[in-house]
């Protein structure tokens, strides 16, 4: 019988450690936060006893930290002087809670301090890295290159490429899109559901096709249908349809995963993910449109959102018309 003591107390002591790095990390982030604060709270107190002594008037910490003006001229000499929203919210976090240990009200009701951390917000963008907009004639070129792969999930990409550039939605709520989300719309007027269709019309017979989207970024609670009429884009979305038929796919996905095997099928139940799409695009990037390396990896999945848009503005499509494709509205 082999002996297991040794197993047991190895164990034993991994265990233990990683409690004890667990609660020294914790004790670190703690210790670290409120290092943060009190630094803030150093500052605050620096700018107050300056303000005091240009006023002359008499420094007393409780009251200069109870008075709300005060308060948001020391916000906006941090917002001035580091223009960073992190560095705002944190110095104003640390006011609150000192404010509300002293039984003062906190800051964030204070509507002139959230004017003005709306401010520092909009005039900083959302992220470091910012996507380049993808032009039209690429999007082309590679919907058309793509749709001549013999294989299914190339031209499943040139479809998903062309899609989104056109209905400019979010790649998150694009690669969501359901089966049975899609309606086709006839030039008699009919609406059917595309998956309960036995065999699919040609695009000449269609007006449009209608993409319902059950998932917004900015109104999370409302359903969304969103018009594609590019009789060519169609076209594609109808064969691609059709061979998601032909594989036997039980994925319920528009634009399904891959599963990562020799053959390649449709995934069960995965869709097309992030990563997959933009290692997809860029590397279409530089096999069709010519593009080095570092030219194409400053495209990721939002510059079909970005690309669609700044192609809508030169096709002086209507402002109302395009700030509700794009859930702006």
């Amino acid at each position: 019988m082999t002996d297991t003591s040794g197993l047991w107390q190895c164990a034993r002591s991994q265990r233990l450690r990683r409690i004890r790095i667990g609660k020294w990390s914790k004790f670190a982030r703690h210790h670290k936060s409120w290092g943060l604060a009190l630094r803030w709270l150093n500052e605050f107190a620096d700018f107050a006893r300056a303000m005091c002594t240009a006023n002359h008037v008499k420094y007393d910490a409780a009251k200069m930290r109870a008075d709300n003006q005060l308060c948001c001229l020391f916000l906006t000499k941090v917002a001035e002087q580091m223009a960073g929203i992190s560095r705002v919210t944190a110095a104003r976090r640390a006011l609150s809670g000192q404010r509300l240990r002293e039984g003062s009200t906190s800051l964030n009701s204070d509507h002139d301090i959230s004017l003005l951390i709306d401010g520092v917000r909009r005039s900083q963008p959302r992220t470091k890295h910012k996507v380049e907009s993808l032009d039209v004639n690429d999007v082309a070129s590679i919907a058309g290159e793509l749709s001549k792969s013999p294989l299914w999930y190339e031209r499943q990409l040139g479809v998903l490429i062309a899609t989104g550039f056109l209905t400019i939605m979010r790649y998150a709520e694009l690669q969501r899109v359901r089966r049975d989300g899609v309606r086709v719309v006839f030039k008699s007027g009919r609406e059917s559901s595309l998956a309960s269709l036995r065999s699919l019309p040609q695009a000449s017979q269609l007006c449009g096709i209608l993409i319902h989207i059950s998932w917004r970024k900015s109104k999370q609670e409302v359903d969304v249908w969103i018009p594609l009429s590019c009789r060519l884009t169609i076209q594609r979305l109808l064969q691609h349809e059709l061979t998601l038929r032909q594989l036997g796919c039980p994925s319920h996905r528009l634009f399904p995963s891959v599963m990562r095997t020799r053959d390649k099928p449709p995934h069960p139940s995965n869709f097309f993910g992030s990563s997959q799409f933009r290692d997809g695009l860029r590397r279409a990037l530089r096999d069709i449109c010519g593009m080095s390396l570092e030219e194409s990896n400053v495209y990721g999945g939002h510059s079909l959102r970005v690309g669609g848009s700044n192609f809508m503005r030169r096709m002086n499509i209507d402002r109302d018309i395009h700030r509700t494709l794009g859930g702006w509205s």
